[in-house]
């Protein structure tokens, strides 16, 4: 992980599917390589969680920068997508581990870093914050 960070500025860690969710991803760093918050991903397939992440920090490494607030049409062809903050200690704990690691042990830092939850809408472009949310796959909201 740590020589991922050092090579190409992330690594992604790929957390398997649990009694809670369908499986996640997540970076580790992003803060540490361009200033920009870590990301995290929940539901669908590997592949897509993946490739999702890979064109997120293409373009954060071109400079654009992500926040809470706001709506993004261009991520997903066809629908708007959001990042969610998230604050929780227990979300930490719980769910970004090797971020901690890195950030606590490896770069010594005394501050939690950001990390922002990205989240894509079912095929009606509702989000899973409204009880309409129906999709396949599930999207639990750290926050």
């Amino acid at each position: 992980m740590v020589e991922n960070v050092k090579k190409y500025g992330f690594h992604v860690w790929h957390v398997s599917p649990s009694a809670d969710d369908d499986g996640f991803s997540y970076t580790v760093g992003l803060f540490d390589s361009y200033g920009h918050p870590e990301i995290v991903i929940f539901g669908q397939k590997v592949d897509w969680r993946n490739s999702m992440i890979d064109f997120i920090v293409e373009q954060i490494v071109e400079g654009k920068r992500f926040g809470t607030g706001e709506l993004y049409p261009d991520l997903i062809e066809g629908f708007q997508c959001r990042f969610d903050s998230i604050t929780s200690d227990r979300s930490y704990r719980d769910f970004l581990g090797w971020d901690l690691w890195y950030y606590g042990t490896a770069k010594r830092l005394l501050e939690r870093v950001p990390v922002l939850q990205f989240v894509w809408p079912d095929m009606r472009g509702v989000f899973p914050d409204s009880p309409a949310f129906d999709s396949g796959y599930r999207q639990p909201l750290l926050r």
